[in-house]
């Protein structure tokens, strides 16, 4: 098992130049991935937007009607630790830092570039929701601060990657100095302070030690990304359909726990500390490896808009809610009509907007 273990890891990278970026060939999994990350966040919305999320309402409606709701929450909250996944394959793998000046380079290249482009879009945010008063302005300042979040639910994540973007460069200098037994380490550790943690009422196990320092959670799914990256060359594609039906059980499972428990009156959302969402995700995220041999024109193009439709649909999502465009009495209804027509209008405007240089450059991070 060790032998195998220290086999996915390969040997640090050799070159003289700073900060090298591994070329490869585009992979078509990972397109797969990113194209349902993105949807999945923009169906999470959709459902915060359309159903009642108190525990009070499900004990109101028909178990049918409660554990709709849950599961359909459930499916959206998975987009981001795919996300997640993502970044920690592509960056530690082909974004490999063994200098300060490899660190240097990233901050200049990957990081900075996120950094410019969120401010931007504190600005639009700002710009949509209105300047006209004072109150406003000093609002503006501290959001562009990042002290304050813009008023959309999907603001909480761009701090939080543009934080974690610091430590990835020297989480890489760390696995390409220290070999394949520092990652583990790193790998182990960073998992069990995520499995500890648990979630709001309920911990797996508790613990005394403070590993703040290796990013709980969010760092666990970085490494986990990297870790998946390794191993998925070696997944057949009768595993990769093993993982799948794996991965909806435990999506399904994890939607009737958090059903159980709001039906019993908890106030508990699923969160992505959740250790089970992270066991639920990483598997996910493995058997999009199904799909390696499958381009689809259309799941290559939603891969490269994912970042634009991210930033995009929260503003569209709300004008067309505002619109009166809940026209049902069942909310799941009105959820698969507000999602169809969001993601659909949030993909046009980035087929549009994407044709001028400026913007894809520098709102969309486009090359």
């Amino acid at each position: 098992m060790s032998k195998y273990l220290k086999s996915l890891i390969p040997p640090p990278h050799t070159s003289d130049k700073h900060a090298e970026i591994i070329k490869t060939e585009r992979l078509v999994w990972l397109d797969w991935a990113r194209a349902f990350a993105v949807a999945s966040i923009v169906f999470c919305h959709c459902t915060e937007n359309t159903f009642n999320m108190s525990p009070e309402w499900v004990q109101s409606v028909p178990h049918w009607q409660g554990f709709m709701r849950d599961l359909l929450f459930t499916a959206g909250r998975l987009g981001v630790p795919v996300f997640l996944f993502l970044s920690g394959c592509l960056l530690l793998s082909r974004h490999p830092c063994r200098t300060f000046d490899d660190v240097l380079s990233f901050y200049g290249k990957k990081w900075f570039p996120l950094l410019r482009c969120w401010l931007f879009w504190t600005a639009i945010y700002a710009v949509i929701n209105g300047l006209g008063t004072q109150e406003a302005w000093n609002t503006f300042g501290r959001q562009l601060c990042l002290i304050l979040y813009p008023p959309y639910s999907h603001c909480w994540y761009m701090p939080m990657i543009i934080g974690t973007y610091l430590a990835i460069p020297l989480l890489s200098m760390l696995i390409e100095t220290g070999g394949r037994s520092l990652f583990y380490l790193l790998l182990a550790f960073s998992c069990f302070a995520s499995l500890s943690k648990g979630i709001e009422h309920q911990q797996f196990f508790a613990t005394l030690l403070d590993m703040s320092f290796i990013g709980d959670q969010y760092v666990t799914y970085i490494l986990l990304g990297y870790f998946a990256c390794l191993v998925a060359p070696r997944i057949s594609r009768w595993q990769a359909k093993f993982l799948a039906v794996a991965a909806l059980l435990l999506c399904l499972m994890l939607a009737r726990q958090y059903y159980a428990w709001h039906l019993a009156g908890m106030n508990v959302g699923l969160w992505y500390t959740d250790w089970r969402l992270i066991a639920c995700t990483f598997v996910l995220f493995l058997s999009f490896r199904l799909f390696d041999s499958c381009k689809v024109r259309l799941v290559t193009v939603l891969s490269k808009g994912a970042f634009a439709i991210y930033l995009m649909h929260n503003p569209v999502l709300q004008a067309l809610k505002g619109a009166g465009l809940l026209l049902f009495s069942e909310p799941w209804l009105n959820d698969f009509l507000l999602f169809a027509c969001t993601f659909s209008l949030s993909v046009l405007l980035f087929l549009v907007l994407s044709k001028v240089p400026v913007i894809a450059r520098y709102l969309f991070l486009m090359k």
